[in-house]
């Protein structure tokens, strides 16, 4: 779409370097915040940010398909009679699958990376919670199991 007939790389790479600065910010605003809930809360706000901004630059890495669309296909075999045509048919398909297949190899490596983060997040916070208890029920002279 927005950045089709660029490298890949020349695009995704900026956008991770902005993606680093963003979270070194919301890591140095997290330690004024509170409680472990409101803290595990304001990262989950921040990941789903990056998120998104990594979401939306890949939207735009999309190539504009046509190729692959129904506008695309060679209606008759005139269209694609010379070798040389169906060469750039056939190299206009590849362009757009390889792209295709390396936003897919981001967007799945973010989705799994963000969802075990967030799983990660939860647990220390709901054993951090379960200590506590814990700890409270044994000075209250309660069970310590």
């Amino acid at each position: 779409m927005l950045f089709e007939g660029t490298n890949f790389y020349l695009v995704f790479l900026p956008v991770l370097l902005a993606l680093n600065f963003f979270f070194m910010f919301w890591f140095f605003k997290a330690k004024s915040i509170e409680g472990p809930e409101r803290k595990w809360l304001w990262w989950q706000q921040g990941i789903a940010i990056g998120l998104g901004g990594v979401l939306l630059c890949l939207w735009f890495l999309l190539p504009h398909t046509p190729v692959l669309s129904t506008f695309g296909y060679p209606q008759q075999a005139a269209e694609i009679d010379t070798p040389e045509k169906l060469l750039r048919h056939l190299q206009e398909t590849n362009r757009a699958l390889v792209r295709t297949i390396d936003v897919l190899h981001v967007f799945l490596f973010a989705f799994v990376w963000i969802f075990l983060a967030s799983i990660y997040g939860q647990s220390k916070l709901m054993t951090k919670e379960l200590d506590t208890k814990r700890a409270t029920e044994v000075e209250h002279g309660g069970d310590a199991k």
